[in-house]
């Protein structure tokens, strides 16, 4: 039978996501497959779309087992008729990057307690019928999730998915467009010899090797680890009592930014131009991510699959940046997108601290360039502010403005822009964040089309 029942849509480019642990293939075993009591109960999902549902309710429950001794079976159909999971779809099956959110939110309830198996409306209906079974499902939730992107490099999407599955010791949720004949989502619980992994179905236990299988890697398309427990920055130097706590964790759990060192972050030092410049292709790097994926979602759908390559594949040199130095390919490759550029003599100064003026006039950039590629019209607002050191004639004028205007960047409580300070890694972090959300925003916009 046919199942259309996962559907993939771009998930937030802020979402966390698996960091790499740096084991290589050769130091992890060449077969491994979970202990049994961290493989989910068998079920069948009969002949309802409602495998997101399950695959996440399966994890779930192996996860209340690794804090309470015991799997819990929990309700999958709870899951497939919460508004939280589905987010105003009413369709049959489910976004899994909605689901995954939404059981963060707002988790589900034992399977006795809502054991109803229905499609849409239906199954909407009858949870909506049941507010109570909210207060009941708040033990289950969890607490975080990591995203495996599925890099542009087979064999490195393969080892991140193989280092999960080892260091965790957890399944991992997965999507695949085609591999089933239609959207489908199952739990990977280990890989084989041959480099496929075994996953687990919710098709109950006459299918395949009691419900189990394989799939190659390159059919994989999204893919989710569940946490129980809150993810915590490993940097000492950043309080979570700071206005930047958020954005910091945001920008370094989502691959974008790193720490000055395992345990510190140093939130207050200046970001030189070479670091700046490598983080900003992370972020096309992540935005070209799911570009790939808004394409899948409107082929799967059947409707006319969006293409566009903003990582670029030309470079660009000045003078004075080192083929040796570690930021070659990051300055040069963004140099040819124009968001960054060299100064009036056509030197980058790579070392230099950037300066507020100069990351306005590149998140800017950044966010018009992003919008430009997705065919968005960028949207102002009309703020009334007025930067008493921010005047007509300077170069950055129009920039500091109009990044101000798209919500990019902002003055001080005392009116002032202090373009000409070097900004600090903390402040950028920051920035960068807004960057990321507006492109999820317009990554909605285009979902809701």
């Amino acid at each position: 039978m046919e199942r259309t029942g996962c559907l993939i849509r771009p998930a937030n480019t802020r979402n966390y996501i698996h960091m790499g642990m740096g084991a290589s293939e050769t130091e992890l075993p060449a077969s491994f497959i979970l202990p049994d009591d961290r493989i989910p109960t068998v079920r069948d999902q009969g002949d309802t779309n409602s495998c997101v549902g399950h695959g996440l309710a399966e994890t779930m429950g192996i996860l209340y087992g690794m804090e309470f001794g015991k799997e819990r079976l929990l309700s999958p159909w709870y899951i497939y008729g919460s508004n939280e999971c589905r987010k105003g779809y009413t369709g049959l099956g489910m976004y899994l990057s909605d689901a995954v959110e939404g059981v963060r939110k707002c988790g589900t309830v034992p399977i006795e307690e809502f054991d109803v198996h229905k499609e849409p409306p239906d199954i909407i209906t009858e949870v909506s019928k049941r507010p109570e079974l909210k207060e009941k499902a708040v033990p289950y939730k969890i607490e975080g999730y990591i995203q495996i992107p599925k890099y542009a490099m087979a064999n490195k999407f393969s080892n991140a998915l193989k280092e999960t599955l080892y260091t965790y010791q957890t399944p991992i949720v997965i999507a695949s467009a085609k591999y089933f004949g239609g959207g489908h989502c199952v739990v990977l619980i280990g890989w084989e010899e041959s480099g496929k992994f075994i996953f687990l179905n919710s098709w109950g236990d006459s299918y395949k090797d009691h419900g189990k299988s394989t799939i190659p890697a390159n059919y994989i398309d999204e893919a989710y680890v569940l946490f129980d427990e809150v993810l915590i920055l490993p940097f000492s130097d950043v309080k979570e009592s700071e206005w930047y706590y958020k954005d910091v964790k945001t920008a370094y759990f989502s691959g974008i930014i790193n720490g000055a060192s395992s345990s510190t972050f140093e939130p207050d030092i200046p970001i030189t131009r070479a670091e700046a410049a490598a983080i900003v292709l992370r972020v096309l790097q992540k935005t070209q991510d799911s570009i790939d994926a808004y394409a899948l979602s409107q082929a799967q759908d059947g409707g006319y699959a969006m293409t566009a390559n903003i990582m670029p594949t030309d470079r660009m040199t000045c003078p004075d940046i080192d083929e040796t130095a570690w930021y070659y390919d990051e300055v040069t490759r963004l140099l040819a997108t124009g968001i960054m550029t060299g100064d009036l003599e056509g030197t980058f100064r790579p070392d230099d601290y950037i300066t507020r003026a100069e990351v306005a006039v590149i998140s800017v950039r950044l966010h018009e360039y992003i919008a430009k590629a997705l065919d968005v019209k960028t949207v102002k607002s009309n703020p009334d502010i007025t930067l008493i050191d921010v005047n007509k004639g300077d170069w950055f004028c129009d920039a500091v403005y109009t990044a101000v205007a798209y919500g990019l960047i902002m003055g001080d409580t005392e009116g002032t822009f202090r373009p000409n300070d070097n900004i600090t890694r903390a402040e950028f972090s920051s920035i960068i964040v807004r960057n990321m959300k507006k492109t999820d925003d317009m990554f909605a916009s285009l979902c809701r089309l």
